[in-house]
């Protein structure tokens, strides 16, 4: 899928865009202390804030028929 795409522009850190997505947590609000851990996702996206990693958002264009 997104091989069809050409990404243009910065990549900045969405960490908080998933957060909001899956916790429902307002952006900035986070606490990774404080957030459920009750399923394999919920594990896996705060294991993965605590040991450096971050999600990033990007923009691109794709040419239509």
């Amino acid at each position: 899928f997104q091989r069809r795409f050409t990404a243009f522009g910065a990549r900045p850190t969405g960490d908080d865009d998933v957060l909001e997505f899956v916790f429902h947590t307002p952006p900035g609000t986070a606490d990774l202390d404080r957030l459920p851990q009750t399923t394999t996702l919920h594990r896996a996206l705060v294991r993965h804030l605590r040991t450096g990693g971050h999600w990033r958002t990007a923009h691109g264009w794709t040419e239509l028929p």
